[in-house]
């Protein structure tokens, strides 16, 4: 068999193949705490599963428009002029499968071979492959020395002539921060400045703690051609295997990523856009709620971990990731085994019970990411486990 060469350079998504190593190690009767998934742990909200049984009752299970039912466009017009004081018009809205392949069909849209797309890292595990699948050259800006945040001058001094794109991601993952008010609205003039896009991901943008995300064109509405925002159901309404995503933006660019999903997956699932309906109209309260547990669950994993030895661990503000530095373990023993890097230490610790994603996975090595949106007695065990292993750790 030929295998083409894009995918000879395509690697496999680091956090499903942790994911899938501690559901083996599980299967095999080794007790392990898998927090390398951002998968709520909480059900589906009640509207939701009451519209998607509505729709099927009223036979809506054939194909829709490819890009969305009416009523789900409609709901997330609302949604955003109260929420974010932004007005989209339906022509500018595509539902897909996921946020992810519409983070696929927008770069399939902008980048030619040899096109650029600037992306601070640390950075999600999927923007590198999606680009370089397209021939495209990702452009990284390293943020480890700055809170994870980028400054302007970092972001504007990686802009040259081949630039289609900047891709962000706030509330972040795998980090937890969240990018200010004013450093959104700058980079949204940035891009207008330049005539490129700035491909932003909120998909987190509900679950922040102690501040409020606000989409950036309700401060730079003259940018609005030059954003796409990228978000959906799974994150904050808990509906990851419901697969629905939404890209807003500038109509031109929506058409065309419509043509492209055309081709790949026709439309979205139509019981699915309507349990979306039903999560965005009805199921707010239930998001603040969950936003509330994972504050608590938030505080506790933080007041566990910064009394711990051999690690460094910044509060993070949204998503429900901590990105933990590792390197204070570095050149010390797990039994016979010296902790190198960020590999090592995910492996040992998971020899120790506790599943957690290597930093190198999302182009920052030196850390490790952990997911609370596990539940409470999970994240109890895994700090009981995590301190037992970090206190073995020896300096020979």
């Amino acid at each position: 068999m030929n295998v083409s060469d894009r995918m000879k350079r395509m690697k496999p998504s680091a956090t499903r193949g942790t994911s899938e190593l501690a559901a083996k190690r599980a299967a095999q009767g080794l007790h392990t705490v898998n927090l390398t998934t951002g998968e709520p742990d909480f059900p589906s909200p009640p509207a939701a599963v009451r519209y998607a049984e509505q729709a099927m009752r009223e036979g809506h299970t054939h194909y829709t428009s490819t890009t969305g039912i009416t009523e789900l466009k409609s709901a997330l017009i609302d949604y955003y002029k109260e929420r974010h004081k932004v007005t989209f018009q339906p022509n500018e809205i595509c539902v897909g499968s996921g946020a992810k392949p519409l983070l696929y069909e927008c770069f399939g849209v902008l980048v030619n071979p040899g096109d650029e797309v600037i992306i601070p890292t640390p950075a999600w595990v999927s923007y590198v492959e999606q680009i370089d699948v397209f021939d495209g050259k990702p452009v990284l800006v390293d943020t480890k020395d700055s809170a994870f945040i980028p400054s302007m001058e970092s972001i504007e001094n990686a802009i040259t002539s081949r630039t289609v794109a900047i891709c962000i991601n706030s509330p972040h993952n795998p980090t937890g921060a969240v990018y200010d008010r004013k450093l959104m609205a700058d980079l949204c003039t940035l891009a207008h400045k330049h005539g490129i896009m700035l491909i932003n991901d909120e998909v987190y943008e509900r679950l922040t703690f102690g501040c409020q995300y606000i989409n950036p064109l309700a401060d730079v509405p003259e940018a609005r051609d030059n954003v796409l925002t990228i978000t959906g159901v799974s994150k904050a309404y808990a509906m990851t295997g419901w697969r629905i995503g939404f890209a807003l933006g500038p109509s031109a660019l929506i058409s065309k990523m419509a043509t492209l999903q055309g081709h790949i997956t026709s439309s979205a699932s139509s019981v699915s856009q309507w349990a979306a309906v039903g999560a965005i109209r009805e199921a707010q309260n239930d998001t603040e709620g969950m936003v509330a547990e994972y504050a608590r669950r938030m505080d506790y994993v933080y007041g566990e971990l910064v009394t711990m030895p051999n690690i460094k661990v910044t509060k993070p503000r949204g998503a429900f990731y901590f990105f933990i530095d590792v390197r204070p373990s570095y050149g010390k023993k797990s039994g016979e085994v010296t902790i190198t890097d960020d590999l090592v230490f995910c492996a040992e610790l998971m020899n120790n019970g506790v599943a957690l994603v290597p930093g190198t996975a999302f182009l920052c090595p030196g850390f490790c990411r952990i997911s609370y949106s596990a539940s409470m007695d999970e994240l109890r065990d895994a700090m009981q486990l995590m301190r037992a292993f970090l206190g073995k750790l020896r300096q020979d």
